[in-house]
């Protein structure tokens, strides 16, 4: 009986640090996805003029994590009109979906200033606001990469000993 316990303090405790060091790979997933997105939709708005909520719903396509979502959401408020303008658009479904998200505020924030640039001024200004916003998703995802080299296995090493640990201090 002792075993079985033990057995599932240090497989629960494993669990805990393989979880949380997931935190790390997904953010940095979310970021290159990010990333992606934001080439595309800039090549959709500079070159084939798209509207940005149509081009919004295409770049949705080419997502694999929770953004495709969150830009299809977007574009579809832009297109029926829910919302007054792009950066409410943006506001209101990177809200609905933050929770779902493993990004930091910082992130966030490059996706805000992303709205807000894109919805004012002309081509060249919405050329200057994506490179602007590539350029800082870019170090964040450096950033990222970085903190996943480093902590995702530390966590879940430390999932593991604070289960022996736990198992050595009951018995």
């Amino acid at each position: 009986m002792k075993l079985l316990f033990s057995l599932i303090i240090v497989i629960g405790c494993s669990l805990l640090g393989f979880l949380y060091g997931d935190k790390f790979t997904r953010r940095s997933a979310e970021l290159c996805d990010l990333e992606k997105i934001l080439i595309f939709l800039q090549k959709d708005i500079e070159y084939a003029y798209s509207y940005i909520p149509e081009a919004l719903i295409k770049a949705s396509s080419y997502s694999t994590t929770i953004f495709s979502e969150v830009f299809r959401d977007i574009g579809n408020s832009l297109s029926i009109n829910a919302v007054a303008s792009v950066s409410e658009a943006f506001y209101v479904s990177i809200n609905k979906y933050r929770n779902s998200l493993n990004l930091k505020e910082l992130d966030f924030d490059i996706i805000k200033d992303l709205s807000q640039g894109i919805e004012e001024g002309d081509i060249e200004g919405q050329r200057k606001v994506f490179s602007l916003s590539l350029s800082r998703l870019r170090s964040q995802i450096e950033e990222a990469a970085e903190m996943k080299k480093k902590n995702v296995r530390m966590y879940r090493y430390l999932g593991i000993c604070l289960g022996l640990m736990v198992v050595i201090l009951i018995y």
